[in-house]
């Protein structure tokens, strides 16, 4: 599994919830209210006013009325209202709101993802994020995880207890506390409409569709929170939310790339959810839950959602086993269009990835691992739409491994379709057939030797 939202966990993010906000350039000035016009009547002569005795009553004035301050549960009942009508989703009951401080919610965050991300899960991650550069070895995954979290989490809706947690350091919600809880509100609407933990489930072995389904969730979120602060909030509270400094975490020295995994739900999963809203407005989007995207493809080009572009599913033989005994599978999954674009903007421009990337078909991927050799590998067979986009993919792939800065070494193999680079600390692979690459990344050439080998019987095309 590649970098996904802790389980049980909903969350708004500094860095992303605005995404979808309104821009707030224009200055504000307000237009005073017209004068009465003058009348020119004559003043009574003091001869008339002395000549004419008016009795004068003192006014007995009403006392003005009492405004009752509003609680926090006043306010979150009123922004539960407002959020459920904007977004079309029923409440069905209440939900336990907590409004914490920057130490509360970090150390909460800390708390859940040492709870629920095993130091197992988190070795595993970090070799494969390192094969493909996009970590330094031995990086310490739960440590940095901690930190990312931490640093940008300002509310999370929890679906284990159905409570939702909101970063507030004042007396009173901020105008950004308030935007926060629009979108942890949504969460809470969706949990009552969609049943996240079923939509979401924790052993999806698909990382690609994993990733789509949360983009929708956070998306839809994203947007309908957008709405809320268009609809109900001034445009001074609006500049507010936009220069608050979220959970004021450091998050310089985290990975780009874990930041990009991180982000990718809320800003490409709200442009996704957009896109879907702009057919039947939140008719749609609900339809979407029952029909959701497959995966990151489907998020990237909206198009291919509506034309119900199907990823094809792709399967590896046993490599574990053909290397001999000591190999493990760690883990497998499917890294999709967002992962491969990732991996390959660590080192190429946008424009190159965009245009290799795109047409992706499917894929599959397996990490395995050998403990006496201290020796492990990433394997990952993609299909393409046609022959010419899988020739385009393995060109990047060429000149990813090409460039000065990739460390790969020496070319050893170098032939139409085939490349293989060996270096003293790794040793790469990729070959192209038809509309199909297969790309090995390994500590070691030997398993290269064995898993890209001809006659090895392991790939249909050798």
């Amino acid at each position: 599994m590649i970098f996904n939202l802790s389980s049980g966990l909903v969350a708004a993010l500094i860095i992303a919830m605005v995404a979808f906000g309104v821009g707030c350039g224009e200055q504000v000035t307000a237009t005073p209210s017209p004068e009465p016009a003058r009348t020119e009547d004559p003043l009574p002569s003091p001869t008339s006013v002395m000549a004419t005795s008016v009795p004068v009553s003192t006014p007995t004035l009403s006392p003005l009325p009492t405004r009752t301050p509003e609680t926090i549960d006043d306010v979150v009942s009123r922004i539960t209202d407002q959020v459920s009508g904007l977004r079309g989703l029923p409440v069905k009951q209440d939900t336990p709101t907590f409004f914490i401080t920057s130490d509360q919610m970090a150390e909460n965050i800390r708390q859940s993802i040492e709870e629920e991300y095993t130091r197992e899960e988190a070795d595993v991650e970090s070799e494969l994020l390192a094969l493909l550069d996009f970590i330094e070895p031995g990086t310490d995954l739960k440590e940095v995880f901690a930190d990312l979290y931490a640093g940008a989490v300002v509310g999370y809706y929890d679906t284990d207890t159905g409570e939702m947690f909101v970063l507030n350091d004042g007396d009173k919600p901020s105008p950004a506390a308030k935007h926060t809880l629009a979108h942890e509100i949504v969460h809470a609407l969706q949990d009552q409409a969609f049943d996240l933990d079923a939509f979401l489930p924790e052993d999806e072995e698909n990382d690609d569709l994993a990733r789509a389904k949360v983009a929708l969730v956070e998306g839809d979120a994203v947007l309908a929170a957008a709405e809320y602060l268009r609809t109900h909030l001034t445009r001074s509270e609006i500049r507010q939310v936009y220069s608050s400094g979220g959970g004021g975490g450091d998050l310089s020295e985290i990975p780009r790339a874990l930041i990009e995994f991180l982000t990718f739900p809320y800003q490409e999963g709200a442009t996704f959810v957009a896109a879907v809203h702009e057919s039947s407005g939140w008719d749609s989007v609900d339809s979407a839950y029952s029909a959701p995207p497959l995966s990151t493809e489907h998020i990237l080009h909206p198009d291919k959602y509506f034309a119900g572009e199907q990823p094809v599913a792709v399967k590896l033989p046993n490599l574990a086993s053909a290397l001999g005994g000591g190999w493990e599978i760690l883990d497998e999954g499917v890294l999709g269009e967002f992962t491969i674009s990732l991996y390959l903007r660590n080192r190429l421009p946008r424009f190159r990835v965009a245009d290799a990337a795109e047409m992706w078909g499917g894929d599959a991927y397996v990490l395995i691992r050998n403990d006496e050799q201290d020796d492990s590998a990433v394997v990952s067979h993609s299909v393409w739409d046609t022959e010419e986009d899988a020739q385009d993919f393995f060109d990047a792939v060429v000149s990813y491994y090409e460039t000065p800065r990739s460390g790969s070494g020496e070319v050893t193999i170098s032939e139409y379709g085939v490349r293989r680079w060996d270096s003293g600390e790794r040793s790469v692979y990729v070959s192209l057939e038809g509309s199909s690459v297969l790309l090995i990344i390994s500590e070691s050439g030997a398993v290269v030797d064995v898993l890209a080998g001809e006659g090895t019987g392991l790939w249909s095309w050798k």
